[in-house]
């Protein structure tokens, strides 16, 4: 699945992805992104399960979160 963001109006050093499962508790994403990247390529471990994402973006003063988030519902692909 592919995630794209707006940037930020603030200074950004980089930018986290956190997602959660259902109501389940927001899980923070391996890696960090430079500020440049607003698009991001997401492996979804759990097929048939809503996804929600949020974007944290990071400066030297701390972070600040995406509003709104987004929820989406992840659908197996029927291979064949």
């Amino acid at each position: 699945m592919r995630l794209r963001f707006d940037k930020t109006q603030q200074r950004v050093e980089r930018y986290r992805i956190e997602y959660a499962i259902a109501d389940g508790a927001w899980v923070e994403m391996d890696t960090s992104f430079d500020s440049n990247r607003h698009v991001v390529d997401v492996t979804l471990d759990r097929p048939d399960a809503t996804y929600t994402f949020r974007v944290r973006a990071i400066n030297e003063s701390g972070s600040v979160y995406s509003e709104p988030v987004t929820s989406m519902f992840a659908k197996r692909r029927a291979v064949r």
